[in-house]
């Protein structure tokens, strides 16, 4: 009787793995099934960013209208936080995508700005070679301009020191930005 049982213990095995095996093949398929969902949600979603930032850039240069208060404060904050994680992940290509735009569409509205003239630094939207059109139409007409050097300098509240973005004019473009206190 021993080896009877046995064999049915062997049989019910057999069974069991052959089962397993055929679940196996239901969960391959079904996770091949949730893969493509979430590519597909994926594209959305990065479809959906694409949209809303463009809505955001539109509404930003709706004639007349100018960002409130709280709005600009809301962006500089988050600004804030797109250069602290640039300082963590500085080869996050999406990062600086992000952190360029929103410091681009900041910079007509906010002259002077460290901040912003410090992630458009880092995102290499100001580089070396930029015509001085190109960065005028970023900044705003500079402040000082000489054959040599073109300035932003801005210190609206009479402070002793006060934060001045410049760049040497060269026959390429401007070159060798950098941002320092006057």
């Amino acid at each position: 009787m021993g080896m009877k049982w046995l064999g049915v213990c062997a049989v019910l095995g057999l069974a069991g793995a052959v089962a397993a095996c055929q679940a196996d093949e239901g969960t391959g398929a079904e996770t091949a099934q949730l893969r493509a969902k979430v590519k597909e949600l994926e594209t959305e979603n990065k479809a959906l960013r694409a949209e809303v930032a463009r809505l955001k850039d539109q509404a930003g240069k709706a004639p007349g209208q100018k960002p409130d208060k709280a709005r600009l404060d809301t962006d500089v904050r988050l600004l804030l936080l797109l250069d602290k994680a640039l300082t963590e992940k500085p080869n996050d290509q999406t990062l600086q995508q992000d952190a360029a735009a929103l410091a681009t569409r900041l910079a007509p509205d906010l002259p002077g700005n460290p901040l912003i003239w410090r992630v458009l630094l880092k995102t290499r939207t100001l580089t070396d070679g930029m015509s001085l059109a190109g960065a005028e139409k970023l900044l705003g007409p500079p402040t000082e301009k000489s054959d040599k050097d073109v300035g932003w300098y801005f210190n609206p509240y009479g402070l002793h020191v006060a934060p001045y973005l410049h760049a040497k004019v060269t026959k390429e473009g401007l070159a060798e930005w950098k941002i320092n206190n006057r």
